[in-house]
């Protein structure tokens, strides 16, 4: 018989629930801890579930790449579903295949730098904006452009009056999802907050559904998202109870990763005189004191270094889950069919093994190679990869640009605290703003508890 290496396994556990309170608690402090005590691969058991943890690059190479057709999504996504249906972000097989190829082209490059003067044309409205009173809440305001740019991307333009309602239904159904998953409330139970979920999702379904029937009421034949989806349904490709779930997950995905990753880089830049200026001095350098054009965002090299760095060390999507449908084996450690595996960037990117001191925001260390491509995976690794990751540093690199050239600056707080749902969104905003100095800042709140 084949002998196996023996993956170490948390011991303190309930002995029917498993370690469940300790993951749903708070599961990033739960993944370090055991990380320090038990190495890069460890087992824990949620519920009767049998778990392994992995902070190996070329381990997750393995199941997101090498032998991905042997994971699946794993089905703690469920609750997701609830919303978008079998969306491309949580489908799996044959549905997943023929979505993956329905939808890349939309996201293709010659696609994505149309919208160019889209994205400039709202970060620079909204600047206009902060000028009048010569300050703004940040995330906030990065959240408005965001949505305003992934809906014009996938719904067209003209939902200006909606995006409060949208922002608060998909924030508040996305947390109720979370919620449940964290709770892994089998199917057959009732859900909780079930009417306010159904009216949030009616909300946001009777929007989009105004939308298709605009759409589909206009001679012209435009190209975004819902007319591609529109023409695939006319065709037999696409069922037209699919559009909605498709729209919702890829407005959510495009405008909360990317405002997200967007306040934390300019958090970053703004606290950092030394990059700031650095930053500045690229920026004048390749325009030459023109209007930011196109062309020129594939010179900012260290723009790209600080985005990278950012991702990095503030993960916006801080677990990657899957399900092994096969048996495997992985470096001598024997993988039983039905595992739940979990991959954490928020932990990998802060392995010490790859990244020297790791805890420090330093974009310099992207001028050079990365050890292994694979401790670096903001967007994930492999097929499932995210589609839309070319157009969300395309979309922060415009923002970045304008916000530095603006002359704002902020206060930073010395910790930002995290909120745990499926991304890790930041518990409090802050105040960006053109003629204070920093101790006037200082004298008043500038902080917003979103919680």
């Amino acid at each position: 018989m084949k002998k196996y290496k023996k993956i170490p396994k948390i011991k303190n556990g309930h002995w029917l629930l498993g370690n469940i309170s300790a993951v749903k608690d708070d599961p990033l402090h739960f993944y370090q801890e055991s990380i320090k005590n038990y190495g890069d691969i460890f087992q824990f058991r949620i519920g009767h579930k049998k778990s392994i943890f992995i902070n190996n690059p070329e381990y997750v190479k393995h199941i997101l790449q090498k032998n991905s057709n042997s994971y699946s999504r794993h089905t703690g996504l469920a609750p997701l579903k609830d919303i978008t249906g079998d969306a491309l972000a949580v489908s799996d097989g044959e549905i997943w295949k023929k979505k993956r190829k329905l939808i890349t082209p939309l996201f293709h490059k010659n696609k994505i730098e149309a919208y160019f003067d889209n994205i400039q044309g709202h970060i620079e409205s909204k600047i206009s904006d902060w000028d009048k009173t010569g300050e703004a809440w940040l995330f906030d305001s990065l959240s408005s452009v965001t949505l305003s740019v992934i809906s014009d991307f996938t719904i067209g333009e003209g939902l200006e009056d909606e995006r409060e309602k949208i922002e608060n239904n998909l924030l508040r159904l996305f947390e109720i999802a979370f919620d449940r998953m964290k709770k892994g409330i089998p199917k057959w139970l009732p859900k909780t907050n079930q009417k306010e979920f159904n009216r949030l999702a009616n909300g946001l379904n009777s929007i989009i559904e105004s939308q298709i029937k605009r759409r589909e009421s206009e001679e012209d034949i435009k190209e975004d998202l819902i007319s591609m989806l529109l023409l695939a349904s006319d065709s037999g490709n696409f069922k037209r109870s699919e559009i909605i779930g498709e729209i919702l997950s890829i407005v959510l995905a495009g405008y909360e990763t990317t405002s997200i990753a967007s306040f934390r880089a300019i958090r970053y830049i703004l606290s950092r005189p030394d990059i700031l200026e650095k930053l500045k001095k690229e920026f004048e350098t390749i325009t030459k004191g023109q209007k930011l054009r196109l062309e020129h965002l594939s010179d900012f090299q260290y723009t790209t270094s600080i985005i990278n760095e950012s991702l990095r060390l503030s993960s916006v999507i801080w677990t990657i889950a899957r399900e092994s449908i096969n048996n495997d084996v992985i470096d001598g450690y024997k993988i039983p069919k039905g595992t739940s595996i979990f991959i954490s960037p928020f932990t990998m990117h802060r392995n010490i093994k790859y990244w020297e001191n790791p805890n420090d925001f330093n974009p310099e260390r992207f001028e050079k190679k990365i050890e292994h491509l694979y401790s670096f995976i903001p967007f994930g690794r492999g097929p499932r990869m995210c589609v839309g990751s070319t157009f969300s540093i395309l979309e922060m690199k415009i923002i970045i640009y304008h916000i530095v050239m603006s002359g704002y600056k902020i206060m930073v707080p010395e910790k930002t605290k995290f909120h745990q749902t499926i991304t890790l969104r930041p518990k409090m905003d802050v105040i960006i703003t053109k003629n204070e100095t920093k101790d006037q800042i200082m004298e008043r709140e500038i902080l917003y508890d979103f919680l």
